[in-house]
């Protein structure tokens, strides 16, 4: 998480981070997930495919259901530049490995920033229009919200979707981020099989027990007053 930490926001880049999910220790489901880091609002999503490849996004808006994109454009993809499995001889090497990333910032291209519905959750997209888009469309078939740049010809889709159940995403050229499909395996845009997902949270507090406490605060003002 550490090598992310310079292209956060200038107002969070000195935050501690506080893993809200983990799928290893929480079990792998998209209501567990949202529950768990329902009152965090700068989140790190990271994902570790079979292939060993790891990727994520990092957003500033809370994570709710809603059939529309929502976000700001302090979000950005990004993705380790090798997979884990490139050999390391020593700590250091694999301290390198880690450090290693690309980051993709939002191009200011449109607003499809975040996307959370029952089926799943996404970042990043093509042309943001939802008549266009069928969010019940299984992963695998093909047509993962792809839509067709009119000016060029290009196929955009999801910058990183993942399924509901956690155990599956996709990647895709994408518009909002000006990112390539994150994974180089499944770089048509194929479902890839997730082994590990973490979702970390930014705080200002040393410890959880006063992380907890802020949170809890600002759940207390949104539950009663927004």
């Amino acid at each position: 998480m550490e090598s992310l930490q310079s292209f956060l926001p200038f107002a969070k880049s000195e935050d501690n981070y506080w893993m809200k999910y983990s799928m290893a220790r929480d079990g792998a489901s998209l209501h567990t997930l949202l529950q768990h880091i329902r009152g965090a609002t700068h989140t790190i999503i990271a994902i570790e495919t079979v292939d060993g490849e790891v990727m994520g996004s990092f957003t500033s808006a809370p994570w709710r259901k809603n059939w529309n994109y929502f976000g700001t454009g302090e979000s950005f993809l990004w993705r380790m530049r090798q997979d884990r499995n490139t050999p390391c001889y020593s700590i250091i090497d694999q301290a390198q490995l880690e450090s290693e990333l690309d980051v993709y910032p939002w191009t200011g291209a449109n607003d499809c920033v975040q996307l959370c519905t029952q089926n799943k959750i996404a970042v990043g997209g093509g042309g943001c229009d939802s008549s266009m888009v069928d969010m019940t469309t299984p992963f695998g078939s093909g047509s993962e919200a792809k839509q067709t740049d009119n000016d060029d010809n290009t196929q955009y889709g999801f910058g990183l979707a993942i399924e509901s159940d956690l155990l599956h995403a996709t990647s895709s050229r994408c518009a909002t981020f000006g990112s390539p499909a994150l994974s180089r395996y499944q770089s048509d845009g194929s479902p890839m099989e997730i082994i590990n997902l973490e979702v970390w949270a930014l705080t200002p507090s040393m410890s959880s027990e006063g992380a907890e406490k802020l949170e809890l605060g600002k759940l207390f003002l949104e539950d009663n007053y927004c």
